[in-house]
């Protein structure tokens, strides 16, 4: 049977619509309407099938492949003001929920409450399905990602703003366990954002922004010590799962700060784009504040002429729309990112990554993407102690470095190959 007539039984037998017209664009999801306009459900569903060919040095890494994304979102919208969102990602075999919110729209922005992207950066803000690259970068890491909360966005023709006020993600039941056994309340927390763009004009953008977040510790899974901070990432691949970077339980902490600055300019088929952001942790009594950091700079350019999207409501960069034959775009990008602080006993490791893209866009919803990667460390980024950094002239290996002048040349580096197929429905 068509699956656009078994998904149409199902939001019927859920939503209990009674559903007059059914359509599919030729470049976007699958939508419901009733005959009255007073309700309408939007279906979509996503696949990301990711491989990867690894040209390793000190440590052994697992070319391969793997089903990135699958996700199957539905969007309403009720009575011309009120909607909802629920968007459910499968990775590994299990459920994962991104988003579950309700939404309230009015004239020139819109209220949220429930688990969705808080108001911080651009990049990690930007729908994965529109991102230059196979992964982000390092520094979005760093950044305050998905969460329960409250929250408001507001827009005009050139400028955005959005606040919110969040609790935790929806995390691990054991994590939540946790909580619950120790008596602890959930963590208050806030964020917050503004973009104003001075240049807007046809395919010119002038993008600036900055965002803000004051953040308490939370548990990030179960039998972590309560009040740490942790920052751990991979070399911006999901393939091999190795985490060079790596900060440890930063222990002993009340809350951090995060600023970050964000910029892009684009015109027709080009586009340049950069965050920085910086995060100090504040710690107990007797604790040195730890301060982390990290920025990227990025490029693309459509080289068969299309423009690049931008969507004023949301402030970022979407949905390239390519021509009849498709779209050809190259990109490069430079990340860098600093989780050692001396001072405070923090070696989490120094990174940076050069990262060259080729985007195919076959048509609205497909897309394949070929990334090749240069990644360079320090001695610091062993994952924590677990991962080579140095090897001796007799073929020794050691993650640590046994010496001052061994540590001026320690720290893996390697490159790889990666390619990605995408659809979108």
């Amino acid at each position: 049977m068509d699956q656009r007539y078994i998904i149409s039984t199902l939001i019927i037998l859920i939503f209990s619509l009674n559903i007059s017209s059914l359509f599919s664009s030729d470049n976007g999801p699958l939508n419901f309407e009733s005959n009255d306009k007073n309700y309408c459900l939007t279906a979509e569903m996503r696949i990301n099938v990711d491989g990867a060919y690894f040209f390793d040095n000190l440590n052994p890494l697992s070319s391969g492949t793997k089903i990135r994304r699958f996700r199957i979102a539905f969007k309403t919208l009720l009575w011309s003001r009120w909607g909802a969102v629920l968007d459910i990602g499968f990775k590994d075999l299990e459920a994962d929920i991104k988003d579950a919110f309700i939404n309230y729209l009015f004239d020139g922005g819109m209220l949220k409450i429930g688990h969705y992207r808080m108001p911080f950066g651009l990049e990690l803000n930007t729908n994965a399905n529109d991102i230059k690259f196979l992964e982000r970068p390092y520094v979005t890491e760093m950044h305050t990602s998905r969460q329960i909360g409250l929250g408001m966005d507001l827009f005009g023709e050139r400028w955005y703003f959005g606040g919110a006020v969040f609790t935790q993600g929806l995390g691990n039941p054991a994590v939540n366990r946790q909580y619950l056994e120790k008596g602890n309340d959930q963590p208050l927390n806030f964020a917050g954002g503004f973009v104003y763009r001075p240049v807007h004009a046809g395919s010119s953008i002038f993008h600036i922004g900055f965002s803000a977040a004051l953040q308490k510790p939370e548990v990030p899974k179960a039998g972590s010590p309560q009040n740490s901070f942790r920052f751990c990432s991979m070399s911006e691949t999901d393939i091999s799962r190795k985490m060079f970077m790596d900060t440890g339980d930063i222990l002993n902490s009340k809350n951090m700060k995060m600023l970050n600055l964000e910029t892009a300019v684009s015109h027709g088929p080009f586009l340049v784009q950069s965050e920085y952001t910086i995060a100090d942790i504040s710690r107990r009594s007797g604790y040195r504040v730890v301060n982390l950091s990290g920025w990227y700079v990025s490029g693309a350019w459509l080289i068969t002429g299309e423009n690049q999207s931008y969507d004023i409501q949301q402030a970022e960069y979407t949905h390239i729309n390519p021509g009849s034959g498709g779209a050809f775009e190259l990109a490069a990008r430079y990340s860098y990112a600093d989780w050692n602080d001396k001072k405070a006993g923090i070696f989490g490791g120094q990174a940076e990554n050069y990262t060259l893209g080729l985007n195919y866009y076959v048509n609205p919803n497909v897309r394949i993407m070929f990334n090749y990667n240069y990644v360079n460390q320090d001695c610091y980024a062993n994952g924590d102690g677990s991962l080579y950094v140095y090897k001796d002239a007799g073929g020794t290996l050691y993650k640590e470095a046994p010496d001052i002048a061994a540590a001026r040349k320690s720290g893996d580096s390697f490159h790889f190959l990666a390619v990605r197929f995408q659809l979108i429905f």
